[in-house]
């Protein structure tokens, strides 16, 4: 097998653990809520815990996830982080379907807007990717950009935290930012602990 045959391969094969784990995880998140509803319906609720659907939700998210994880040893971040709009998207139409949740247009046109997004950054992504060793990791984590980087996001990261009492329970935008602030590294930190 060449050596672009078998990068091919890889790719391929991350590409579709990345789809299959986002499915799942859809799945997963509908059946939890699912468990819940059903609770609720209940003249005596039961603790989440007790209701053997949520633990079926609840694995089928942990395999999911592990899909993810694994996907990122196999394809570059840059392919796989955007595949996260699958979970997005077929969330938006199982939740429909399975749950009876409304789906208006702004919901289909947030679906397409999302689905372009990631086809434009997966196309975008260069041909041949970088393949990085333990070595290279290590170095490139001890750059001085990258320690600046590290201490401006947690001085950034703690500074909101302080703050979240005041605007987290007003603006959704507040946990947007810090979840793509904290993303900036666990992304690539997946990367880097699936890739050794």
């Amino acid at each position: 097998m060449s050596r672009d045959a078998f990068t091919d391969l890889r790719q391929n094969t991350g590409i579709a653990l990345a789809v299959g784990g986002n499915l799942l995880v859809s799945v997963a998140l509908n059946l939890t809520k699912h468990a819940h509803n059903v609770n609720q319906r209940r003249t005596v609720p039961l603790p989440y815990v007790r209701l053997p659907i949520w633990w079926c939700g609840f694995a089928a998210t942990l395999l999911g996830e592990l899909g993810n994880f694994a996907a990122y040893g196999f394809a570059e971040a840059s392919i796989i982080a955007p595949l996260g709009a699958v979970s997005v998207l077929a969330n938006a139409f199982i939740a429909s379907i399975a749950l009876g949740e409304g789906f208006r247009c702004r919901d289909l046109f947030g679906c397409l807007l999302c689905a372009g997004g990631g086809i434009v950054i997966v196309i975008s992504t260069p041909a041949n990717p970088v393949d990085t060793d333990i070595d290279v990791f290590l170095a490139n984590a001890q750059e001085p950009l990258f320690i600046i980087y590290m201490l401006l996001l947690s001085a950034t990261v703690l500074c909101m935290l302080s703050f979240r009492e005041r605007y987290g329970r007003r603006h959704v935008a507040f946990y947007v930012l810090l979840c793509s602030l904290l993303g900036s590294v666990t992304v690539m930190a997946c990367k880097g602990v699936s890739s050794f």
